[in-house]
């Protein structure tokens, strides 16, 4: 997977995922959006800033 490749998801299949609500997935997803991590809406998002989005989560790239 590239950071244009599409993904499917709707944000209740993120929350579902990851034990989360509906509404903190949307949170925080828009506070990628203002970091500039994320781009795009609705049915589309882009990962923008990918080494940034790992460090952000705390994880290094494979």
């Amino acid at each position: 997977m590239t950071p244009g490749d599409p993904l499917p998801l709707r944000q209740e299949h993120i929350a579902d995922a990851t034990g989360l609500t509906s509404v903190h997935v949307n949170r925080m997803l828009a506070q990628l959006r203002r970091e500039g991590l994320i781009s795009g809406g609705g049915t589309i998002v882009q990962i923008a800033d990918m080494p940034r989005l790992l460090a952000a989560a705390g994880l290094k790239r494979c």
